[in-house]
């Protein structure tokens, strides 16, 4: 790829056979243990709870205090604060807030630790908001923020067999300055109304050297990964190890091997290594080939005995801008998807858990179905299993951290420095424990900050980005400095641009003619292109976060809520006819949302969605899945219409015996291998089943490209038909990819004639369009899905 070959840096770390007044010996072949060297188990169960001044009692964890059980609630917390003056409080946040009398309790739990190894570790997932962990009655540390991946160490005072273990957790008061509001980020009213250990627990045992984290940096540019090793060391003396690496294909496979690294790790301290390994035929991860590998890191001793083996999944994969577009293992990357509220799974959305461990991968797959390739998980961090089933999908993660603005978590005008020191730290570790995840293509470090309240200035926001960069980039050896992920400012991004800061990426919410309001929303167009043509930047990546969203708060006069729904699919459409970068309708939940087998909804499904009926759902999502289909032909023309009320778009009269001009506007975002390679449209007489008008031509569409054809056709003369026959305009992509046969075909908008002499552009009905293989479809590729009416990219 026109870069300098980097085999040699694999050696920058010589070896040597004393280093450091060690004696380490010859390079060690790798050698497998004989028993596991690390090992984990989950504490999540029943453990013990007393609420401040009441009774002890059993609870289940993870869990949060404030959600109470009923028949159709799936996250019920059974008898957390039963017999209290809290018990029934639901949703805590404004006026319920000063109402919460119990603002602390204390989680017990008894461990058999056998005989402690030589280091115990405990993790939580996400602790809210303030803790204080102690073993045995000796405190072996504190907490304070919200979700954020925290581990205490229990070896000093852990002990053989019995243990008690005890977790004093404080709720959101703990994090509130002498203003009132909060010094830290929590999220979405997380300090009002999540409380508790309410994410998994885990223990784990370690030996007395071990590897404590492992960062992994794939380039598809120089084809090569670094990888930063951080050891640690539980005894009183310095200690050398080898450090050996493997990654591990999904058969068991080594596909790659770092030579051996001496390491000498100090007395109760820790030693950073940075290894450098060329790697020209690593099968790259992508939305359509999700490869993935296991990093083994093997710690061996002077002796050659294993020491320690730790295991890190990854994928090969690079991500970076380039003549401003976002770039995917060198190809063009255009993100579609959604912005998800609520994967903190808080007490007062009442509905199902979409994106706990065993929910998520339903969810997914449906956002996959509708064609979606990208997710912003908005306002707060999801657990980490969702990431986990985001690598292995194939769907690109927006990953957001828990900086949100609202009335009761930033006044305006706060500009407050300890908000944003805290702020800083806890962007580090948020980046660190998710970094390694392949489907990260971009963070989102903040939302809303300025748009609303001006809770941040605009060099306050920017300073966001410096944690996240250097968390996420190694300085190597020979003094590269790796790639981190860009980064975004989710709604805030275009202030920070108009004032002329340096930002990698604009991303608008609800674009508006007037840059300062604080009532956005006020978006609903009639001509789609024309509107977001006023918003789209060339460099840097431009995108729309939160837009159109599917229940305003007021309904606009004569629009519907389902006009509204087909208009999140005719904004996907036009911003990628236009050329956005990242495009993310709001609330898209309406597509995704769970059905029960018999087909009917959820009781409590987010936001109404039994307000419509079973046929305008389809008709619907059937919009919304074929404006994000990742090959795709529109009519630009048609682009432009707004939807009748029930979803359809037109009619629009076309005089009979008239000259037709159309635009068909070609995309290709599919990430599977090859191009698209023929295109055909054609008119076609329904009553008659004969052609009018129609051609056939070739193209290459390479991935994340696009290509407009002008096409032309002579409506019929009116005499010709009588009463309301019809005629269709039908168009169809043939792509050309390795071991595929597809076809996808995407239905114009059905024309009527009405008496007289008048044609008018109808909406279309559903077309069916199959993804036709030749064999079967490669590993990961993209599944069958139906094409729809017209938009590019």
């Amino acid at each position: 790829m026109g870069q300098c070959p980097t085999w040699w840096l694999a050696f920058l770390v010589p070896w040597c056979s004393a280093c450091g007044g060690i004696d380490f010996g010859p390079p060690p072949a790798w050698v497998e243990p004989d028993s596991p060297p690390r090992t984990s188990r989950s504490l999540d169960g029943t453990w013990s709870f007393t609420p401040e001044g009441y009774a002890a009692r059993d609870v289940p964890v993870p869990c949060f205090w404030e959600a109470v059980p009923t028949p159709n609630y799936d996250l019920a917390c059974p008898g957390y604060l039963d017999g209290t003056p809290d018990e029934g409080l639901t949703q805590t946040e404004g006026d319920n807030w000063p109402k919460r009398t119990i603002h602390r309790g204390t989680y017990r739990l008894d461990l058999d630790l056998g005989q402690p190894a030589a280091v115990t570790r405990l993790w939580f997932e996400a602790l809210h908001h303030a803790a204080t962990v102690r073993l045995n009655g000796t405190e072996v540390g504190t907490h304070l923020g919200a979700y954020r991946k925290i581990g205490f160490d229990l070896t000093p005072a852990a002990r053989p067999g019995a243990n008690g273990l005890e977790v004093e957790v404080t709720d959101g008061s703990a994090l509130l300055g002498e203003d009132g509001i909060t010094d830290w980020p929590v999220g979405a009213y997380s300090h009002t109304d999540i409380t508790g250990i309410y994410r998994s627990v885990t223990l784990e045992s370690l030996p007395a050297v071990y590897v404590d984290r492992t960062f992994v940096v794939p380039s598809v540019r120089r084809l090569d990964v670094t990888l930063e090793h951080t050891l640690g060391n539980s005894t009183g003396e310095d200690v050398g190890v080898w450090v050996i690496s493997r990654a591990v294909d999904a058969e068991g496979q080594v596909a790659l091997e770092t030579a051996p690294q001496p390491v000498k790790v100090p007395a109760h301290g820790s030693a950073r290594v940075v290894v450098v390994q060329p790697w020209a035929d690593a099968a790259p991860w992508s939305p359509a080939s999700p490869t993935r590998y296991t990093l083994r890191t093997l710690l061996v001793d002077p002796e050659g005995r294993a020491v320690d083996l730790s295991e890190e999944r990854f994928g090969f994969r690079e991500v970076w801008i380039e003549n401003g577009d976002f770039v995917l293992n060198g190809r063009r990357l255009n993100l579609m998807g959604d912005s998800v509220d609520d994967p903190g799974l808080r007490a007062r959305y009442w509905g199902p858990r979409y994106f706990a461990c065993d929910r998520a991968r339903e969810t997914l797959q449906r956002m996959k179905d509708l064609n979606f390739n990208v997710v912003r998980f908005h306002q707060s961090p999801p657990e980490d299993c969702v990431f986990d089933l985001c690598d292995e999908l194939g769907l690109m993660i927006i990953s957001e951290s828990a900086i949100y603005a609202r009335l009761d978590i930033l006044p305006p005008v706060n500009n407050d420095e300890t908000y944003v020191a805290n702020a800083r730290t806890w962007l580090r570790d948020w980046v660190v424990r998710q970094r390694n995840h392949p489907a990260i293509v971009m963070w989102s470090v903040e939302n809303e900050m300025e748009i609303y309240f001006h809770a941040l200035t605009d060099l306050q926001l920017l300073s966001l980005r410096d944690p996240v960069w250097e968390t996420d980039a190694i300085v190597r050896p020979d003094g590269i400095t790796t790639t981190p992920r860009p980064v975004n400012w989710d709604g805030d991004s275009p202030f920070m641009y108009r004032d002329g800061l340096d930002v990698e990426t604009i991303n608008w919410h609800y674009p508006h003619g007037d840059w300062d309001t604080t009532e956005p929303a006020k978006e609903y167009w009639d001509d789609p292109l024309d509107f977001y043509a006023r918003y789209l930047v060339a460099d840097p990546p431009c995108g729309v976060g939160e837009t159109t969203n599917h229940r305003p708060k007021s309904l606009p006069d004569g629009m519907s809520y389902t006009q509204i729904k087909a208009m999140q699919g005719i904004a996907v459409r036009a911003m990628r006819i236009l050329g956005y970068d990242d495009m993310r309708p709001y609330k898209l939940n309406w597509a995704w949302h769970f059905f029960y087998a018999d087909g009917s909804e959820h009781p409590f499904a987010p936001y109404y969605h039994a307000l419509y009926s079973q046929e305008e759902k389809d008709l619907l999502t059937r919009n919304l899945r074929e404006s994000y289909h990742p090959i795709a032909v529109f009519d630009r023309e048609s682009t432009r219409l707004r939807p009748n009320l029930d979803g359809t778009v037109g009619p629009v009269a076309l005089p009979a015996e008239t000259d037709v001009a159309r635009t068909l506007v070609l995309l290709n975002d599919s990430f599977l291998p090859g191009v698209p390679q023929q295109v055909t449209w054609s008119v076609v007489d329904e009553d008659a089943g004969a052609a009018l008008a129609g051609d056939t031509f070739e193209l290459a569409l390479a991935l994340g490209s696009r290509e407009e054809r002008a096409i032309a056709f002579t409506a019929p003369a009116a005499a010709a038909y009588l009463g309301d026959s019809r005629f269709d305009m039908e168009m169809a992509v043939r792509a050309g990819v390795a071991g595929w046969g597809a076809a996808w075909g995407l239905h114009g908008r059905r024309e009527l004639l009405a008496a007289g002499a008048a044609r008018c552009f109808d909406s279309p009905a559903e077309v069916g369009t199959a993804l036709l293989a030749a064999g079967e479809p490669a590993p990961g590729a993209l599944r069958p899905v139906r094409a729809g009416d017209g938009r590019a990219r």
